[in-house]
């Protein structure tokens, strides 16, 4: 009672000493947890500040706990690995509990693990909040009937599997939905390889309890697989596991090998034994591969399955008429070249060659365009004559996405600033990066700004701070991943990514904070042996946060 009637003037005194933000008066909060008022005075300031409330630590957590009761944002972000929410204890069952909005959960926290969360995951079961987004791992079908209760039609699901389970049940419940699986794992081992179960024989390893009910994925809308650690040799591996988690339909969106180590031989034999098996990925064209930056690779299974080498016979026989014949000669050609190439199952890859042989043709680069965005979906950039036929192509398909995976070098040319001009879509910046010589991208950055493109997802090295602020000018909710060869001011880039990793040698310069959310992430690279002072010195230089 007495607290009561000094509430007043205990709050006036607070906030004369500079306790004004609403996270002031969450960690005063914290310090008194059963105080209502202080709850109460907490949840005002901080909903009168934003209605998207961003949950970065297990104090967080707790705050944000203890403020629901008395306002409720639109939107909450939880973002940190499994282990930190755990460490907030009932705290996260509370805010499951009592929050009525929209909710984003992240627990793989950018690193992908097939470590299930599910005693997480339950505790949203009756919750009346609305899941948006989820990147968790699940192990079992508790956690998935948990999912699904606070799921809907809009929901985007990123769904780590350690074992073979039946996620059936989140049929219509999503908008997109990609699956990680490590087959080369005990536990997919076990179940995707045939079982000597008519004598008995125990392998030692205890399957997921949904398994002898079917472990099928969701028919539709048509999910997207990602299998990790694809090894030399484990080509069986990979196809049995496919096999076993794949729809009833065999129909997937995209089917996805990151950090891929298969050769050619190994990825073609795959492709071929996916095919005989009914698997279909949602591509066009003929059944074939792309490789992308990082190892990845992605499987384009169709119902074609053609031979390589006729296509490239067919590209060599349509480059050969093309060098050989005049420029005016080309309408006369133009329906045999069709004809040529669609009975060779030939690949956008093959257009832009041709493309690239008669650049003026405007129906070649139409048609390269065309077969591009039914195959690939983007423009990929991994040289110049990559780089020359996008140019050609981009003004027939200006909002397609546009993926670099190259040297700086590469687009240090006029038609990278042409791109720039005519692009209107997503961008991917995939630079080297984590090297010994920072290549800075800087200059790469300017043409864009002002442009109609958005980059998603930017890689590679920057070292000024005009290039920070034409990075900060293009991004828009971005996963970057920034190499630094000197501390610089990178608060432009605060409210600008979904996530931040710098990456840094060892540094001896005035400090220089990092934005403060999200909570970036700091890489220190080659700290040499009796370097423990230096690389204390370098994370001191960078992790103080702005206020």
């Amino acid at each position: 009672m007495q607290f009561h009637r000094r509430w007043p003037q205990l709050r006036d005194a607070l906030t004369a000493a500079g306790v004004t933000r609403g996270g002031d008066w969450q960690a005063v909060l914290l310090r008194s947890p059963d105080v209502t008022a202080l709850a109460k005075h907490a949840a005002e300031v901080t909903i009168k500040e934003a209605d998207m409330w961003d949950v970065y630590t297990a104090r967080d957590v707790s705050a944000v706990a203890l403020m629901l009761p008395y306002e409720q944002p639109r939107f909450i972000t939880v973002k940190m690995p499994a282990a930190v929410l755990r460490a907030a204890g009932p705290s996260w069952s509370d805010l499951a509990r009592l929050y009525r909005g929209q909710l984003k959960l992240d627990t793989a926290a950018g690193t992908p693990s097939p470590e299930p969360c599910d005693d997480i995951l339950e505790c949203l079961r009756g919750s009346r909040c609305q899941l948006t987004e989820l990147r968790s791992g699940i192990g079992s079908a508790g956690a998935v009937a948990a999912v699904v209760s606070v799921s809907t039609a809009t929901t985007q699901l990123f769904i780590s599997l350690p074992a073979p389970l039946n996620l059936h049940s989140l049929q219509g419940r999503y908008k997109r939905l990609v699956v990680q699986i490590w087959p080369l794992d005990a536990t997919w081992v076990a179940v995707s390889k045939p079982q000597p179960c008519q004598e008995g024989h125990d392998t030692g390893v205890k399957t997921n309890e949904a398994v002898s009910g079917g472990v099928n994925l969701p028919a539709l809308p048509l999910p997207d697989l990602m299998v990790r650690g694809a090894k030399p040799g484990s080509c069986e591996a990979i196809a049995s596991a496919i096999r076993t988690i794949a729809p009833r339909t065999r129909r997937l969106d995209q089917l996805l090998l990151p950090r891929c180590q298969l050769d050619e031989d190994e990825l073609r034999q795959l492709l071929v034994q996916l095919q005989g098996d009914g698997i279909r990925s949602a591509d066009v064209g003929r059944t074939r591969i792309t490789k992308h930056t990082g190892g990845l690779v992605k499987l384009h299974v169709t119902k074609v399955l053609t031979d390589p080498e006729a296509a490239a016979k067919a590209v060599s026989q349509v480059l050969e008429q093309l060098q050989s014949s005049d420029a005016g000669d080309f309408e006369a050609q133009w329906p045999g070249i069709q004809q040529v190439m669609q009975d060779a199952g030939a690949s956008a890859r093959d257009w832009w060659e041709v493309l690239l042989c008669r650049p003026s043709e405007e129906k070649l680069a139409d048609k390269a365009a065309l077969v591009t965005r039914r195959e690939d979906r983007q423009f990929l950039i991994t040289s110049g004559r990559d780089l020359d036929a996008v140019a050609l192509m981009l003004p027939f398909a200006n909002k397609m996405t546009v993926d670099v995976n190259a040297l700086p070098e590469v687009l240090e040319t006029p038609t990278w600033q042409q791109i720039a001009l005519h692009h209107r879509g997503c961008m991917y910046l995939r630079f080297p990066f984590m090297c010994r010589e920072l290549q800075p991208c800087d200059d790469l950055l300017q043409p864009l700004v002002g442009s109609g493109s958005r980059v998603e997802r930017f890689e590679g090295g920057i070292r000024t701070p005009e290039g920070v602020a034409a990075l900060a000018a293009v991004a828009d909710k971005s996963m970057l991943q920034i190499q630094l060869e000197a501390p610089i001011e990178l608060a432009p880039l605060q409210g600008k990514y979904e996530s931040l990793q710098i990456y840094t040698h060892l540094v001896n310069t005035t400090a220089v904070p990092l934005p403060a959310l999200p909570p970036p992430v700091l890489h220190v690279l080659e700290p040499g042996a009796g370097s423990c002072e230096a690389v204390a010195q370098t994370v001191l230089a960078l992790s103080l946060i702005h206020i």
